[in-house]
């Protein structure tokens, strides 16, 4: 259980950053502290990785500089990008209500609400620091310390909950096992997907929701947690730590889980040959020897589509 996530933009101020996590680090331990240039492992998905370490923590330390907003080449500033990591950071702490500590680099000023996308505009409320780069450093770092120590002392004293038993149920595949797995059911099972920006079929998953609601496809239904942090019941329950997890459901009743790595693509795949009609893929349509009901689901799914793509472009 990690303590402290430091959180900044590296071409904004990752020299103050290091000197900070040097001294959270000597006043925490390493272990306690995460800083993303030590404490990635090569390998694994950075966005996943970062938001289960800031789940873990108890407080985060979000460095602002000058250009913390960030802009991009085509002037467009790194921050209203839903993809910005700096973004999906404080998004996503603010979310599960982790407390963020602001701290402000040399004479740079707190953004107001204004300057700052909608979900992230409660940071602007939050009390910041000040550190100075120069020779007040070490005291203005001695107050972040304190600041800090009733957090880090409560997070402490929390009783990390055990992970739970392995469900007896759930399944561990990868691309070469899934497509089996999903055609020995044949029948209704859900997958979800942890963030409402992941795609299914190139095609958002809160559209493609909305897609198979309208259509009534109850042969396969595929549901969507619309972001961790507003659904955590419905995560718990499930025990859903990673995207995407599958759940097969018979009668009601849930058989069968799986908890995999299988790609997008395997997927798509194994869901076509479910269906045995007509999906949706890329940008486009495809049909694998639709019959008339089938071609009637395409010409449905045809409409949908362009009924969102009008409906997002006005």
């Amino acid at each position: 259980m990690r303590t402290v996530f430091i959180s900044y933009r590296r071409a904004d101020s990752s020299g103050i950053a290091g000197r900070i996590y040097d001294r959270l680090r000597n006043e925490y331990g390493e272990q306690l502290v995460f800083f993303d240039v030590d404490s990635i492992p090569a390998g694994v998905r950075f966005r996943d990785y970062i938001r289960d370490a800031i789940r873990d923590c108890g407080a985060i330390v979000a460095i602002i500089g000058r250009d913390w907003l960030g802009f991009s080449e085509n002037g467009i500033r790194r921050i209203d990008e839903p993809d910005d990591y700096v973004r999906q950071e404080v998004q996503f702490a603010l979310d599960n209500e982790i407390p963020i500590l602001p701290i402000l680099v040399d004479d740079t000023k707190m953004p107001t609400a204004d300057e700052l996308p909608v979900e992230l505009r409660p940071l602007a409320d939050c009390n910041a620091l000040k550190v100075d780069t120069g020779s007040d450093f070490e005291v203005h770092v001695g107050r972040l310390l304190e600041r800090l120590g009733a957090i880090v002392e409560r997070h402490r004293r929390i009783p990390r909950v055990s992970e739970p038993e392995p469900d007896k149920r759930t399944t561990t595949l990868t691309d070469d096992d899934f497509e089996d797995k999903v055609l020995d059911y044949k029948g209704v099972f859900i997958v979800f997907a942890i963030d409402p920006s992941d795609s299914l079929w190139g095609i958002r998953a809160y559209d493609m929701k909305k897609a198979l609601i309208t259509m009534g496809v109850h042969e396969f239904c595929i549901g969507f947690l619309e972001g961790i942090g507003s659904h955590r019941s419905v995560a718990a329950h499930f025990n859903i730590r990673k995207s995407p997890t599958v759940l097969f459901f018979r009668d009601g009743e849930l058989v069968e889980r799986l908890d995999g790595v299988f790609s997008e693509h395997a997927m798509v795949e194994a869901v076509e040959k479910v269906v045995g009609k007509a999906s949706l893929w890329g940008n486009g349509l495809r049909q694998q020897e639709a019959d008339g009901k089938g071609a009637c689901i395409a010409l449905v799914v045809v409409a949908i589509i362009a009924l969102l793509i009008w409906t997002f472009s006005h």
